[in-house]
């Protein structure tokens, strides 16, 4: 029994262990210890109401409603905030010899800090839509933690679990959590190409209100 007390806790260790590295040091840019994607772009020549209106008109392209998207906006400041999403998916590792396709979703907050001949991107708030389940990213590797826990002593009201059994499920949660993980890797990638769209865009110069 002590050595499955052990083996239970190396596995929990594992997968949060797991989680933590990959979040904190391989896949998400951290400030100040919170997930934060920023990026300065350098627009000589533009003022800011010029790159104000280059940002909306972007928007319009960029997501399905620019009015679902936009959360606040403030032309005297500068600043302009929006929320959106984009779809992704994962292969689960194989249980009993079946995998399936795990759909997700990543919502975020984007933010224009702008001013004349510059302005600041900021991609944060990052979290994962999965199945019926939300996790904030950042916390991903506790909050995962509690619900397969929370998962398991659930089954265990229902039936009767062998200790056998409660080691397979724990590491096919583990095995879950890396599948989870390198979706990860997937956001970041799209999380990034949306960055390099806006800079593109606004050092091109090109706006619909040049005519």
């Amino acid at each position: 029994m002590k050595r499955l007390l052990v083996l239970l806790f190396l596995l929990n260790c594992a997968t949060f262990l797991l989680a933590q590295d990959s979040l904190t040091y391989e896949i998400f840019p951290l400030v100040e210890n919170h997930i934060s994607y920023q990026r300065i772009v350098e627009a000589p020549g533009k003022s800011k109401d010029d790159l104000y209106k280059m940002i909306k008109s972007w928007s319009v392209s960029a997501f399905n409603s620019q009015k679902d998207a936009l959360q606040s906006e403030d032309r005297v400041t500068g600043l302009i905030i929006y929320k959106f999403n984009f779809n992704s998916s994962f292969e689960s590792p194989k249980i009993d010899g079946a995998s399936t396709t795990i759909p997700t979703t990543y919502w975020q907050n984007l933010k224009f800090y702008i001013k004349d001949g510059k302005l600041k991107i900021i991609i944060d708030n990052l979290s994962l839509m999965m199945n019926e389940s939300t996790f904030n990213v950042e916390t991903y590797a506790l909050d995962i933690k509690a619900f397969n826990d929370k998962a398991i002593e659930d089954v265990k009201k229902t039936m009767k679990v062998s200790e056998k059994l409660e080691r397979q499920m724990r590491e096919n949660a583990s095995n879950y959590d890396r599948s989870v993980i390198r979706n990860f890797s997937e956001a970041d990638k799209e999380i990034k190409k949306l960055l390099a769209g806006v800079e593109t865009y606004i050092k091109s110069g090109k706006s619909e209100f040049d005519f």
